[in-house]
């Protein structure tokens, strides 16, 4: 997984470098009042979900500076369970010796492997807000042994309104130049060192 961690340091600084060279456009398109193409800009970001490495929080912050709360955090929402469908039916029907290929490299993978399969959507909802496996690796497992879809689907839907709420309000209050969404991260990263405190918790109980 090595590898997985230098793609994902390579987009990030791809992504930022490409929005700082292209700033001033970025601002004109955000500050224009035209809420046209929304099926466009929906299946862009999906495709920018499906990318493994991509910071989608950033860009889940901008579509919440372009659109607003309501519509920029349905508009992530929907695109990022969107993304994590697709992979699972691509591991599930398509690459099913690939998937079982990359999660036997993963060593997060076989350490919670028996805690997934007892509590399904207990640990796909708390591992969609917290960061405790990069979440392709979550789609990927979930195909790969055939995870009931349903609560797969319902765990992941749930599971990334906060977080998108959250990247939602900071593009929002950074465009308006506001300092609330200091106080937004900070509230939200209280949050998840609660409830991942909590999976730890639960996790060595189960182990024990």
């Amino acid at each position: 997984m090595k590898l997985y961690k230098w793609i994902t340091v390579f987009a990030n600084v791809s992504v930022l470098v490409i929005l700082f060279m292209n700033s001033e456009t970025l601002l004109e398109w955000i500050k224009a009042t035209d809420n046209r193409n929304l099926i466009i800009v929906l299946l862009v970001i999906t495709i920018l979900a499906s990318i493994p490495g991509v910071p989608f929080g950033i860009v889940s912050g901008v579509i919440g500076a372009k659109y607003g709360v309501t519509i920029g955090v349905s508009l992530s929402v929907i695109a990022s369970t969107l993304s994590s469908v697709f992979i699972y039916i691509m591991f599930r029907y398509l690459l099913l010796q690939q998937g079982n290929i990359l999660l036997n490299k993963s060593k997060t993978i076989h350490r919670i492997d028996h805690v997934i399969k007892q509590r399904i959507f207990a640990t796909i909802f708390i591992a969609r807000i917290i960061p405790i496996m990069p979440a392709i690796l979550i789609n990927i497992y979930s195909g790969v042994f055939g995870l009931s879809f349903k609560l797969f689907l319902i765990a992941t839907l749930l599971g990334k309104i906060p977080i998108m709420i959250v990247y939602t309000l900071i593009g929002v209050n950074l465009l308006s130049g506001s300092k609330e969404w200091i106080i937004i991260a900070a509230i939200y990263i209280v949050f998840l060192l609660s409830i991942y405190s909590l999976y730890r918790f639960f996790y060595n109980k189960k182990s024990i």
